[in-house]
């Protein structure tokens, strides 16, 4: 899957053909929304869009990774 292909950065990062924004889907689906549902409420987006969103986030995070410490003794 090649995000770019579905996805125009811009100024933000939004889905070229529906103009919904990357981080719209991101947060829906973190709240627990399934795609199905997304493509349901939005019937400009496609499975391929959703799909492109998780893959533009995986290569944000890769490309400006952070770690976290974690102190699980407390």
């Amino acid at each position: 899957m090649n995000w770019r292909d579905h996805i125009d950065v811009d100024s933000d990062a939004r889905i070229r053909r529906s103009g919904v924004g990357v981080e719209q889907v991101l947060s829906a689906l973190g709240r627990g929304e399934s795609i199905e549902r997304l493509l349901e409420q939005v019937p400009t987006l496609t499975r391929e869009d959703i799909l492109a969103c998780l893959a533009y986030a995986a290569e944000a995070l890769n490309r400006d990774c952070f770690c976290v410490a974690v102190d699980r003794q407390a």
